[in-house]
């Protein structure tokens, strides 16, 4: 089975051997003066996506260096860098028969919360351990809506925003 991580447009050399993805409950638990404990439910909260992956400086039989040429010291500051942009990405996952048929694949917009990485000549020669946080990231901002009475009927539309992938500038000169 095929089986390849993307961050964004750059794919993992090395595929993880797991992936954990934690989605939190943001219920709330009340307590009723005579009836005892209840539960409100809301909905889940932002997923969490959490893994471990090597990142080699050689090539190894296992490797996808069919789609990936990174090494270690070329996709740490990549990796890095979307850290740093504050932009968010897609995080995907596709797995496929060994006829290329898709499984099902996992497609997140998301941020690295977390990225750290272990160098140890003991453990891993020049090859470099990662363990990377992602956070699912949702799009948010005002609304528009639209009044309109047709026949004494009163409706709303609302209009979504388009998501914007303009930079905001750091500074501004005056």
């Amino acid at each position: 089975m095929a089986y390849y991580f993307f961050l964004g447009t750059i794919p993992l050399p090395v595929t993880p051997s797991a992936l954990t993805v934690k989605t939190p409950s943001l219920n709330q638990t009340v307590t009723l003066i005579n009836d005892g404990e209840i539960n409100i439910l809301k909905s889940p909260g932002l997923r969490e996506i959490t893994f471990d992956f090597l990142m080699p400086q050689q090539k190894y039989p296992f490797g996808n260096y069919s789609i990936s040429s990174y090494t270690a010291t070329t996709m740490i500051p990549v990796i890095k860098s979307l850290k740093e942009i504050n932009k968010p990405f897609q995080f995907i996952v596709t797995r496929m028969n060994p006829k290329g048929h898709v499984h099902f694949f996992t497609n997140i917009t998301c941020q690295i919360e977390e990225f750290t990485f272990d160098e140890d000549a003991k453990e891993h020669g020049q090859d470099v351990m990662c363990k990377i946080t992602l956070k699912e990231w949702k799009h948010y901002g005002t609304k528009t809506i639209k009044l309109s009475e047709i026949d004494g009927k009163k409706t709303a539309t609302v209009t979504k925003p388009r998501a914007t992938t303009k930079v905001a500038p750091k500074t501004v000169v005056v």
